[in-house]
């Protein structure tokens, strides 16, 4: 009787151990900044937790970044994928969410979507936010890295989804210095090309008026029969073929490719090397 009252206990201290290691395994989704590689002051993880969570609050997007220096032997895009799953992040019945990985074993940032992240953070939006955030991670500012991406998040989930066509009016604000560039350069080359061709027509016109009155002139004072030579200019007709030009917005708005994480999730996701 009392050896079976020992194992009883045994059997509830190992239970008791098993559930304690898989809660253990299991991170604080409020936390939102989660630095498993020493990168981050406390300061800093903290400050930057405070503005993921208010992001998270405002868009009811989920909304975290994991630093790691180890990835398991796993790619960047599965390690993203799955700490996503596992830890239980995502809001709705969608599990709407993104997520930043910094793989430093591999040298890799990465952004993975769920749910209506899908939506908002297409392909050539990850493409933008990794090209910025890559720079910060190359010159040890990890906090700055991961300040950028919740801007840029911030950023993309004040506008509408990119399949609206007012999207390609409210672009990023660097993208929209880009397109204001694009529009002055169109604007001065239009004025160049109106001076000139007034200039030309200007040359053309004097050039005819001229010859006119010397003609008159002629005609006036000769003697005897008036003999005309006839002119002709001729003009060729020029075909012009116009083709639509691909602008930087219109590229921003091709859509989110998808995959299946190893839980079978759907998941987005796109990175680069740094």
């Amino acid at each position: 009787m009392m050896l079976t009252k020992i194992s009883c206990s045994a059997a509830l201290a190992l239970l008791l151990c098993l559930w304690g290691a898989v809660v253990a395994c299991a991170v604080d989704t409020s936390v939102k900044i989660y630095d498993l590689a020493g990168l981050l002051t406390p300061q800093e993880e903290e400050t930057l937790s405070q503005q993921a969570r208010q992001l998270a609050e405002e868009y009811s997007m989920d909304i975290a970044a994991v630093l790691i220096d180890d990835n398991g032997g796993k790619s960047s895009m599965e390690y993203a994928d799955d700490f996503f799953d596992e830890n239980g992040f995502g809001l709705g019945s969608a599990y709407s969410g993104v997520l930043l990985l910094v793989d430093m074993e591999d040298r890799v940032v990465w952004i993975s979507t769920s749910g209506q992240g899908i939506t908002y953070f297409t392909d050539s939006r990850i493409d933008y936010m990794t090209a910025e955030i890559g720079p910060c991670l190359t010159q040890g500012l990890y906090a700055q890295g991961v300040k950028t991406f919740l801007d840029l998040a911030e950023n993309y989930l004040q506008m509408p989804a990119p399949n609206q066509p007012v999207y390609e009016a409210v672009r990023p604000v660097q993208e929209q210095a880009q397109g204001k560039n694009y529009g002055r350069l169109a604007l001065t080359a239009l004025a160049c090309g109106l001076g000139v061709g007034a200039v030309t027509i200007g040359v053309m016109l004097g050039g005819h008026g001229f010859a006119a009155q010397q003609d008159k002139g002629a005609y006036q004072y000769a003697e005897g029969p008036l003999q005309l030579s006839v002119k002709r200019d001729n003009y060729l007709r020029r075909h012009v073929t116009k083709s639509a030009r691909q602008t930087s917005s219109s590229s921003g708005s091709r859509g989110s490719s998808v995959h299946r994480s190893s839980s079978g999730r759907s998941h987005g996701g796109g990175g680069r090397r740094f």
